[in-house]
Parts: structure tokens; sequence; C-alpha cells
């Protein structure tokens, strides 16, 4: 099954960007079948993954309802594998924020970033690169809500980290 998933993954990655709508819609359907079994087989890396691929057509396509729904699929189908998941649900909850930030939705997306942001810094460390870019982006966020002093904070972290990246040293949080 993981073969025939990852060939579906394979096919769609080459088609998705495709004009021709019948092909999209054949490989959106075997994508769902395949994330659907996979979740029923209880492999859920697999169905997440899956179920993102599905959502990063959706929104490559403009279909920003729809990516938000497979994301959120991908999500449920982790629900109880956080351990084993930590990368993709990292890049789900960064994906949600993109469309919570595109959608006008702040507060989703500061939520959402802020899961991203306690899940990467629990995979890397604080002061690892890829927490300084959704401490940027947090930061960002968190100006347009107008709380400046959280933002400033965020933000002063993203700049922190990046000043001192070709460093191997961790910075001094104290």
């Amino acid at each position: 099954f993981r073969r025939l998933a990852d060939a579906l993954g394979l096919l769609f990655d080459t088609r998705y960007a495709s004009t021709n709508p019948t092909a999209a819609s054949q490989y959106i359907y075997h994508m769902l079948a395949a994330a659907s079994s996979a979740s029923y087989l209880m492999l859920p890396n697999i169905a997440a993954t899956l179920f993102l691929k599905l959502g990063d057509y959706s929104k490559s396509m403009g279909a920003l309802d729809n990516a938000r729904t497979f994301f959120e699929y991908a999500l449920n189908v982790l629900k109880n594998n956080f351990e084993s998941s930590k990368p993709i649900l990292l890049t789900i909850h960064q994906k949600l924020a993109e469309i919570n930030k595109a959608q006008k939705n702040l507060h989703g997306a500061r939520a959402s970033y802020e899961k991203a942001l306690r899940i990467a810094t629990s995979m890397y460390h604080a002061s690892h690169p890829n927490v300084a870019g959704l401490e940027h982006e947090l930061g960002q966020i968190l100006l347009l809500i107008g709380d400046h002093d959280s933002a400033a904070t965020h933000l002063q972290k993203a700049y922190d980290i990046e000043s001192h990246k070709d460093n191997d040293l961790p910075i001094d949080e104290s």
C-alpha cells in the first residue's frame, strides 16, 4: 500500500499543474481514495501526506476553503500520533497559518503559527533557523493584530537567531 501511495503522490506531483481538468479530477479522486484507505488501514502519516498534497493542489488552484479542509483532515488522522508525526504536523500548521493569513483570519493565523512554533522548538532548538522563520511570521501577524509588544518579542527572537546562524553555538537565552 505504501508503494501505491507513493506512486499516486508522484503522479499527482507531476500532473497537478496540468491544465487538463479531467485528468486533475481523476488524480484527486485517486488521491482521496488512497488517503481514505490509508486512514482506514491505520497508516496515518501516509494518509496525512496524501491529504497535504490535496491541500497543496487546492491552494494552487485558489480553492482556499478546500485546502483548509484537506489540511484539517491531515491533522485529524494524526491526532493520536503526535510524537511520530511532528514534521508533518509542523507542515500542516504552517500551511493552515498561510491559508488563514490569505483569508485575513489573523487570529487563526496566530494560533496556527503558535502551534507550528511549539512543534518546531520541540523538534529542533530555540535558536534553530527554522524556528527563526516561524518567530518572524508570528511577529508579523502580531503586528497586524496590533499586539506590538508580543510582535517585538518574536521579531527580536527571529533577528537574534538569524544574526547568530553562522555560529554553531546556541543563543544564550538568559
